[in-house]
């Protein structure tokens, strides 16, 4: 990977316009760093005509980037590339939040679900996976709509190519990663997937992986899944479909076909227009 010198995020209103925006400023010294932050904004202008997925506007390139004065932040190389990436704001923030608010009912974590699930979907549509799903880069807009965003670990995959790289966030990884092996980067965005529903409708972490943790401990955490989806969700479609998509073994695990054809996929769809979503 390459090396970040300095990442930002802020809410930034454009002159003559009453609209806000996200501006994400990012700097980069080397080479790879220049690619990979080119793969994010081409992986982000592929997506931005879907609906839940955070749209990008502009992007301004600056080259010879020698500091953030704001925030004192003071460069002594000249080679520093710094990108100003301007986004949709999402007004209510992560999903993480909204999970713990007490008025978090069942039929507005279903339109969630629904949403995040297409989200995905779009983004595999087009052969890019996203690599670091998880709740906090999932956002909601002002009218509580899933917009999936931070596509910093994104990665557009030509056939059936496997992924090398280790990039990840412990909880949400699939067993593959968290053993270092080669793997099917969108089976590994599905576990991920399936993860963040379990999160979204318990509000409980389902894997608790430590970084110590050796190969055998690591094996009975992904062996103690399925009890702990019986323990926790009483959804019996939803539960089938966790089933599903938190396999151990990749090979096991669902595919689109089977997502979307799911008991549980297709409720949500034939709900969807009954949901009121007014409570968090």
């Amino acid at each position: 990977m390459g090396k970040v010198l300095l990442g930002l995020f802020i809410k930034y209103k454009k002159k003559n316009n009453e609209k806000f925006f996200a501006l994400k400023q990012i700097v980069v010294e080397d080479n790879n760093g220049l690619k990979e932050i080119q793969k994010e904004i081409q992986n982000m202008i592929l997506l931005r005509n879907e609906k839940n997925i955070v749209k990008i506007f502009d992007v301004y390139r600056q080259d010879n980037f020698v500091g953030n004065f704001k925030k004192k932040i003071y460069l002594e190389k000249d080679n520093a590339v710094c990108f100003y990436i301007i986004m949709e704001f999402c007004e209510k923030g992560a999903l993480y939040d909204p999970i713990f608010r007490p008025h978090f009912v069942i039929k507005e974590k279903d339109k969630l679900a629904y949403q995040i699930i297409n989200a995905v979907y779009s983004c595999h549509k087009e052969k890019i996976a996203h690599r670091d799903l998880k709740p906090f880069n999932i956002f909601l807009d002002k009218d509580w709509n899933v917009k999936l965003g931070d596509f910093g670990f994104s990665k557009k995959f030509k056939g059936n190519e496997k992924d090398f790289e280790f990039v990840f966030t412990r909880n949400f990884a699939c067993y593959e990663i968290l053993l270092e092996k080669e793997r099917d980067p969108f089976k590994a965005d599905l576990f991920s997937l399936g993860v963040t529903l379990f999160f979204l409708y318990t509000g409980k972490n389902l894997l608790n992986v430590k970084k110590e943790m050796g190969k055998k401990e690591i094996k009975e955490k992904f062996n103690a899944i399925p009890t702990t989806i019986e323990k926790y969700i009483s959804d019996p479609n939803l539960n089938d479909l966790l089933k599903n998509l938190l396999k151990r073994k990749e090979k096991e695990r669902c595919g689109w076909n089977e997502i979307l054809e799911s008991k549980f996929y297709n409720s949500l769809k034939k709900n969807l227009k009954k949901i009121n979503y007014l409570h968090i």
